[in-house]
């Protein structure tokens, strides 16, 4: 009998405790206790079954998560919490779905200010290797917004600027002493980019550019002079032939082209550019057979020539052209020549002889 009745007792203590804790219990205590021990699932349990549908709950357990997260903002920018740390917290928060736009915009404002923090610590890191243009780089991504560093981040760039101008205008007088121009302007476009108003690095640059125009013409003329003397089929003469006198239409006049083969292989076909002048030295137009068309360049096709390694081809045979129009002079150069073995060579010699010839007097000699 005693025992049951010591055991009524106490099934009557144990509802009396949880009866209590039910009427003492405070949803909003228990809700915020949730969130600072980042707890999610019953965060989100109390809130659903203790708060949600009350509207001044709603707005008391809304107001204490945005200030949590302004709370963790203030710790990480006073450095009492770290990143990670604060990032955790953070994203418990948002995790929450309550205030979504207010955690976006604090996530936010705390990435943005993490990954300048981390700017400033590669800058720093970089000017002290003496990585001059990779330390500006970075510092320059330090926000304004950021109160610790930004200050520190722009006297580093301004000394950082300052050796890496040096360097590079060093660097600059190695390269034009061995006349590198473009390794030079590739330099000082690069330095450009971080100084890109630098006044003494333009006037640099203008200068450069000078040199390095200078030095591809004259690059392009030794090129020209050596692609003119490797010329494979070279053509040696050209000159007007008058078949008849009388009977030019029947025995029109043709110009005859000379070439040379300078090669070890035997020529099969080859086209040849040729151009007329008269006796002041002003370049003609040209009329082929079966044509109406005037041309100053007159280009012309050898076919089945069959021109062995060191002979000389062309002699009596060439193009008729409808009138000679008081030529006077006739040059022609080699286009394009096709060997029996089935290569082809496309002179390189030839857009330097066009440019300099065609429709273009002749230069004194």
């Amino acid at each position: 009998m005693k025992g049951l009745i010591w055991g009524s007792v106490a099934l009557l203590v144990v509802i009396a405790s949880v009866l209590t804790y039910l009427l003492l219990s405070d949803p909003d205590q228990d809700f915020e206790k949730a969130v600072k021990n980042e707890k999610l699932e019953q965060t989100i349990t109390i809130y659903n079954n203790k708060i949600k549908d009350n509207d001044k709950k709603e707005r008391k357990a809304e107001r204490f998560l945005l200030t949590e997260m302004l709370q963790t903002k203030k710790s990480f920018l006073n450095k009492t919490i770290d990143y990670h740390t604060a990032s955790k917290k953070l994203k418990f928060i948002y995790d929450t779905q309550l205030i979504t736009e207010e955690a976006e915009k604090i996530i936010a404002e705390v990435e943005r200010l993490h990954a300048s923090h981390t700017a400033y610590k590669k800058g720093e890191e970089l000017s002290g290797k003496s990585k001059h243009d990779e330390a500006i780089a970075a510092l320059q991504h330090v926000l304004s917004e950021d109160k610790e560093y930004f200050s520190k981040a722009q006297k580093l760039i301004e000394a950082e600027q300052v050796a890496y101008k040096k360097a590079i205008f060093d660097e600059l007088d190695k390269l034009s002493g061995q006349e590198k121009y473009e390794d030079a302007l590739s330099l000082i476009k690069k330095g450009l980019a971080l100084l890109p108003d630098d006044k003494d690095l333009l006037i640099k640059r203008a200068s450069l550019e000078q040199f390095r125009e200078e030095q591809l013409e004259t690059e392009d003329l030794l090129y020209k002079d050596k692609v003119k003397n490797d010329q494979q089929l070279l053509a040696i003469n050209a000159q007007l032939v008058e078949q008849s006198d009388d009977f030019k239409q029947i025995y029109p006049d043709m110009i005859e082209v000379m070439v040379e083969n300078h090669t070890d292989k035997t020529v099969k076909n080859y086209t040849v550019s040729i151009l007329a002048y008269d006796d002041k030295g002003f370049p003609l137009k040209l009329k082929g057979p079966n044509t109406d068309k005037e041309v100053y360049e007159l280009k012309g096709q050898a076919k089945s020539a069959f021109i062995k390694s060191g002979d000389t081809y062309g002699k009596n045979a060439g193009w008729t052209i409808i009138e000679n129009a008081n030529i006077k002079t006739l040059i022609a150069c080699v286009v394009e020549v096709e060997y029996t073995d089935g290569t082809v060579w496309e002179n390189e010699y030839y857009p330097y002889w066009q440019e300099e010839f065609v429709e273009q007097p002749l230069p004194s000699e």
